[in-house]
């Protein structure tokens, strides 16, 4: 609908991440990309930061790596489960990098 001279060829990508930039365009999909790269920076210091329960960020910070990489040869996220699970294990990842004796 919105294709334009030079979106036009381009009806199919190959992946999430070239979809992703062609739907929302460059700059949205690097600030979406920044926020989901933040996240999993904060479950990978979690990994570190914690002195106990550090399991809960890194299976964040692995379900990040393993959805992204998996989004560069098919289109992963776009399953309401595999987005769903994701979302689950990064918020869990997210929320248990922190101890809740830092306050």
């Amino acid at each position: 609908m919105f294709a334009d001279d030079k979106t036009g060829n381009y009806r199919k990508t190959h992946n999430d991440w070239l979809e992703m930039m062609f739907e929302l365009g460059v700059p949205v999909a690097v600030l979406w990309l920044a926020v989901l790269g933040e996240l999993a920076v904060r479950c990978l210091a979690g990994f570190f930061r914690r002195k106990r329960d550090h399991i809960y960020p890194v299976v964040g910070f692995s379900a990040c790596i393993l959805v992204g990489l998996h989004s560069l040869v098919d289109f992963s996220l776009q399953i309401p489960a595999v987005a769903i699970t994701f979302a689950v294990l990064l918020g869990v990842g997210v929320a248990q990098g922190r101890s809740s004796v830092d306050g």
